[in-house]
């Protein structure tokens, strides 16, 4: 079990942070964007599934604009 040492508010929720957590290691992650968008060759193990070709990893900053959009 972790030692809890602090408690970050976001957004009206309450997070419980362990000791040596950043509090901002989501958001900075978010905003990193690392040569995104990537196209990258399907492989061949999912060939099946997803068909032969090429897909998109887009930015996670895309991904999460496009989370918020979705209704509850």
């Amino acid at each position: 079990m972790h030692l809890l040492s602090t408690f970050l508010v976001v957004g009206g929720r309450v997070i419980v942070m362990k000791k040596n957590d950043d509090p901002f290691k989501y958001r900075n992650r978010l905003h990193d964007e690392k040569d995104f968008p990537k196209i990258k060759t399907i492989p061949k193990k999912l060939h099946k599934s997803w068909g032969i070709g090429k897909f998109v990893m887009p930015s996670p900053l895309e991904v999460n604009s496009l989370m918020k959009k979705v209704s509850k």
